[in-house]
């Protein structure tokens, strides 16, 4: 796994006054998944682009495994580097087979056996049986379909990181919801450092181990869905994820975030309690408790731990805390908190 560093990065497009993108510095750290939301002409898609060159800044460093990106030679950087974008791309002459392992063809270094193992492997890793999909063309899938194979694609030479520009934001409202769940899935087995473009806010609080919003190119807030949805920086950053949204908060944190160890309130016996799995929402365990009449759920865990505990007084807890004061939050993941007001105090 590789992180991804930003410093002090900047974009301008010949004699523009503002630059597309403006001194950004952060990092995304090995492993995660890292959301850009913001407004059309936030930078986004700049910024993404300039971590496989296929826009050069003007100014600052990317660096990937201690290395300067502009130091290293484009083509190569750009072939251990996946790339998934909405349009696709699949080549129309060429079956979903031939498409998946062209990437690795022009890497070379593959022999047929093994390329031909690795289709199916990544076929089965988006979904798509191999033996049913592995010699369609592409105008005989569906929107969906073409995207998995596309996926499939970007991690057939195995890349420790993945770059996605809107993927999926032409799929209707289902498909788009199963294609998140595919890739969350996806992230689960395998790991990659994704850098995720999106406008959908909804999107970005589901899959987003972190996310950055962006405005005028600048980075406004940089942090987890619950630093955002709890612990905005500002209005503008407020108004677009919708931090005073409860239902919001409820669907997209975690359960985990709420839950205590059980010698901070007491003994909590297992048997006597319903079980909570980890990525359970807030929602799914406040409607658990109701539907059970439980005083507690049990999270579950392969921690060794003490046994931790999810009740309604944490859920709402976790939904309250960091309303009852502003807390500014740096690019760098640094809160600083400042004098409350009475923005949270209303939510609840």
């Amino acid at each position: 796994m590789t992180e991804i560093a930003f410093e002090a990065i900047t974009k301008r497009f010949g004699s523009s006054a503002r630059p597309a993108v403006d001194a950004v510095t952060f990092t995304v750290p090995a492993g995660h998944t890292c959301m850009l939301v913001g407004k059309s002409g936030a930078g986004k898609t700049t910024l993404l682009r300039m971590v496989n060159r296929l826009i050069e800044p003007t100014s600052g460093r990317i660096v990937i495994d201690g290395k300067n990106v502009l130091d290293e030679d484009p083509i190569e950087l750009r072939r251990h580097i996946g790339y998934v974008i909405q349009q696709v791309g699949l080549f129309p002459h060429m079956n979903v087979a031939e498409n998946i392992r062209v990437t690795a063809e022009v890497t070379g270094g593959w022999s047929k056996k093994r390329l031909a193992g690795r289709v199916d492997e990544l076929l089965d890793l988006v979904g798509l049986p191999p033996v049913e999909y592995r010699h369609r063309f592409p105008r005989q899938l569906s929107g969906g379909q073409q995207q998995r194979v596309g996926l499939a694609r970007a991690l057939t030479t195995d890349p420790t990181i993945l770059l996605m520009d809107e993927p999926f934001g032409a799929l209707d409202a289902i498909t788009r919801s199963q294609m998140q769940d595919e890739l969350l899935r996806i992230q689960r087995d395998v790991r990659k450092t994704i850098l995720f473009v999106t406008h959908d806010i909804e999107e970005a609080l589901k899959l987003g181990d972190l996310i950055a919003v962006m405005h005028q190119g600048g980075l406004m807030q940089l942090g987890s869905p619950m630093d955002l949805l709890t612990r905005p920086v500002d209005d503008m950053v407020a108004r677009l994820v919708g931090s005073d949204n409860i239902l919001r908060a409820l669907q997209y944190l975690k359960a985990a975030t709420a839950a205590e160890a059980s010698h901070s309130a007491g003994p909590v016996n297992k048997e006597d309690l319903p079980l909570c799995p980890p990525d359970a929402s807030l929602l799914d365990a406040m409607l658990k408790l109701i539907e059970t009449g439980a005083r507690a759920l049990v999270l579950q865990s392969g921690d060794p731990s003490p046994d931790r505990h999810v009740t309604l007084a944490g859920i709402f807890s976790t939904l309250t805390k960091g309303h009852s004061r502003e807390s500014r939050c740096s690019p760098s993941g640094e809160q600083e908190s400042a004098p409350a007001s009475g923005r949270g105090a209303a939510i609840l």
